[in-house]
């Protein structure tokens, strides 16, 4: 059953809402920040347990989102791009 509040998800789960509100693909989004796509795909699955703050802030910022709303689900969704 999936989460029906922000701060009941996951950072991965959070991550990619965000990036799909933004209608970015994981390959854009890795683009942007000068990763492999295969990061975002780790990421989003929940596969990287302590992301690096430089990181987290750096997704934020491509999102438009806040970093409290990927650590915590604290904020508000990005609008739809």
């Amino acid at each position: 059953m999936r989460p029906t509040t922000l701060t009941a998800m996951t950072f991965g789960e959070r991550l990619a809402l965000a990036r799909r509100r933004r209608k970015l693909t994981q390959k854009a989004l890795a683009q942007r920040l000068g990763v492999a796509p295969s990061e975002m795909h780790r990421l989003e699955r929940g596969l990287v347990q302590d992301p690096h703050g430089s990181r987290v802030v750096a997704l934020a910022e491509a999102l438009g989102v806040t970093t409290d709303y990927l650590l915590r689900g604290l904020g508000e969704l990005p609008p739809p791009a």
